[in-house]
């Protein structure tokens, strides 16, 4: 999907529209004859997309396992930073070193 898909761009809209769709597929599973006022290729495509959602390629499966792990790693590195970010080493690095006038810092190679 590009970056100018309006689903991408509206997350509430996707919810939205994510909400619909379950409701339908809940109808269509408790009574499964609303698919016989369907055309045969519009059910085949219904059918077809469900599976791939349920049991998508291997290579997207991966994708979306490391897609997860990587949130699930950023927010849990952010929350740790967040933490760590107010202990006192952290607070001591961020401060103005005073040092003496004449002091010459000396590197050996």
């Amino acid at each position: 999907m590009s970056a100018d898909n309006p689903i991408e761009s509206d997350p509430d809209n996707l919810t939205e529209r994510l909400r619909a769709a379950t409701e339908l597929l809940e109808q269509i599973a408790a009574d499964r004859t609303l698919l016989s006022a369907v055309a045969g290729e519009e059910r085949s495509r219904l059918v077809q997309a469900a599976g791939q959602v349920y049991c998508p390629t291997p290579a997207e499966r991966r994708r979306l396992v490391k897609a997860n792990k990587r949130v699930r790693k950023n927010t849990k590195k952010a929350a740790d930073d967040s933490v760590l970010d107010e202990t006192g080493i952290r607070k001591l690095r961020r401060q103005r070193v005073k040092g003496s006038k004449g002091a010459v810092l000396v590197i050996d190679n």
